[in-house]
């Protein structure tokens, strides 16, 4: 077995739900990035405190910075098609005080051009409108929500979460806007993504 495929498995935690009337238990899939060992804006110190029946303790973790992780978000979601980055992406931007979009933009451009790629704004604005031509782009995020928030996840709330990240996002990145936004927007009726 070659080297790299010795080491690709994952782990994954199954842990008892807090939630009683949960029908399963919740599975934690812990995934360990190799290739990607520079934290652009450097380790971040947070604190974190653990509280259940088990455990109680409190320490300072470093972490990169909310920014950073939202860039490699921002990446994901401009290349898969996998619906809960745009859900991670919204619900951050909505939630997170002082967030900083310019520098997330910064931050995945550096990504990008750290494996040789780019992305102009034409780009990632035809790549999210062929995601929301695909059935399949949102049909991941329910299963991982929980159970009100499931219940919520709605048409309006898919299209919220993708006005959002368009606007706050999307658009801040360098380049030209995409020719066909316009007719998309008007297609896909969302008048507010039509201007540049």
């Amino acid at each position: 077995m070659p080297f790299s495929d010795q080491y690709r498995r994952q782990v994954t935690f199954t842990i008892k739900p807090e939630d009683e009337n949960a029908s399963q238990p919740i599975r934690v899939k812990v995934e360990i990035a190799t290739r990607e060992r520079i934290a652009y804006d450097g380790a971040k110190s947070f604190p974190f405190q653990v509280k259940n029946p088990w455990f109680n303790d409190k320490a300072d973790i470093a972490s990169f910075s909310r920014e950073e992780i939202l860039a490699t978000k921002l990446r994901a979601l401009l290349q898969r098609v996998k619906g809960r980055d745009l859900v991670d992406l919204a619900k951050a931007v909505a939630l997170l005080d002082g967030l900083d979009a310019a520098r997330i933009v910064e931050l995945l451009g550096k990504y990008l051009g750290a494996s040789g790629q780019a992305i102009s704004r034409a780009e990632a604005e035809e790549r999210m409108w062929a995601k929301l031509e695909d059935p399949s782009f949102l049909a991941d995020v329910r299963p991982l929500l929980a159970a009100d928030d499931a219940e919520d996840f709605d048409a309006e709330a898919e299209r919220a979460a993708f006005v959002t990240v368009f606007t706050k996002l999307v658009k801040r990145i360098p380049g030209h806007a995409w020719a066909e936004t316009s007719a998309m927007a008007k297609q896909f009726e969302m008048p507010e993504l039509a201007s540049t």
